[in-house]
């Protein structure tokens, strides 16, 4: 009887097992959730109540996310008929490996988008888009195929609503006092006192001390996490809405500045963990351990962090209880 048991043991994990990895690599990969959040912003100007703002990030085309699948989900964001399309980074994988008719085919789909929202198209780089001359040139590839605009340290206003978006903070270099450089001189000189302030985090978080530092417990995201020690300087900065691939910066920034108005910065990075078996978050990569999935409220700089899991995978091509998502954001 015992090795009745021990048999019938072995075969019911081998089948659980199977199941999971079925379920990680095939099923939940495909799962796209649409996340929503309804934010108010008592100063937003009146053009924007009821626009919705689709983001979404780490599409990973290639090895991470394939052709009919990338189709699959474009086609979810074209059906929200969004006001204001975003994408917050790491577009491709393996670009250097591309051969030109998988090159063509991922640009022909990517360009369902163009065009797709009145407001337009805009998007900051990641790592995986500058980590190499062919991602980077992938990437401008698909700007162009999406009528999208990319903003490397740059800001511009629509209707009122100042956007900003930063430079990826692995291989390149976010700076705030560059992406307000042309605008007005009062708002360019107050971004030069963002970012001065936040150049005490920016170096805590560098990409080797964050991959050295440990995995924090993934508990809830209410609120901020306890920043690093650097001093806090009182910034008027009037900046609402902020693009930056890591979340850690992103949360950097917002702790070291004190913001009279609601500013909403949006990152990627973290795939929420991608595999999290029972829940559990084993890994966090570099510039997302602190803030890793979710909405962070930063009460003292009147300002909030949204942290979404993105839509396409990296290194193993399978998520488990951290499914691909984009969000919506309705002001």
């Amino acid at each position: 009887m015992p090795g009745y048991v021990a048999i019938l043991t072995i075969l019911l994990i081998s089948l659980a097992a199977g199941v999971c990895l079925y379920w990680g690599f095939r099923i939940e990969v495909k799962r796209v959730q649409a996340r929503k959040y309804h934010l108010s912003t008592p100063d937003l100007p009146d053009f924007w109540q009821d626009k919705k703002i689709l983001c979404w990030s780490d599409l990973h085309v290639g090895d991470g996310l394939p052709l009919d699948r990338l189709d699959y989900f474009l086609g979810l964001i074209r059906a929200e008929q969004p006001d204001l399309l975003l994408f917050v980074g790491d577009l491709s994988e393996s670009a250097d490996f591309f051969s030109p008719e998988e090159r063509q085919a991922y640009l022909q789909s990517l360009a369902q988008l163009k065009d797709l929202a009145p407001l337009g198209l805009y998007a900051v780089r990641g790592n995986h888009d500058i980590e190499s001359q062919a991602a980077q040139d992938f990437f401008d590839q698909a700007m162009a195929a999406m009528g999208a605009q990319a903003l490397v340290n740059q800001s511009l206003t629509l209707h009122g609503l100042q956007l900003i978006g930063l430079d990826d903070a692995l291989y390149g270099q976010p700076d705030m006092a560059t992406a307000c450089a042309d605008s007005q001189p009062d708002f360019a000189v107050t971004c030069a006192a963002a970012q001065a302030s936040v150049s005490c985090q920016l170096g805590t978080l560098s990409p080797t001390k964050a991959c050295q530092k440990g995995p924090q417990s993934p508990g809830k995201t209410q609120e901020s996490p306890e920043a690093p020690s650097c001093p806090v300087t009182q910034v008027p900065l009037r900046a609402q809405l902020v693009l930056l691939h890591e979340p850690d910066p992103a949360g950097a920034y917002l702790q070291a500045g004190g913001f009279p108005v609601p500013t909403l910065f949006i990152s990627g990075h973290s795939h929420r963990g991608q595999i999290r078996p029972f829940g559990l978050q084993l890994y966090r990569p570099c510039q997302a351990k602190h803030y890793n999935y979710g909405l962070y409220e930063f009460p003292q700089a009147l300002g909030k962090l949204i942290v979404t899991a993105g839509l396409g995978t990296v290194g193993i091509p399978a998520r488990f209880a951290a499914p691909p998502e984009y969000i919506v954001i309705q002001l």
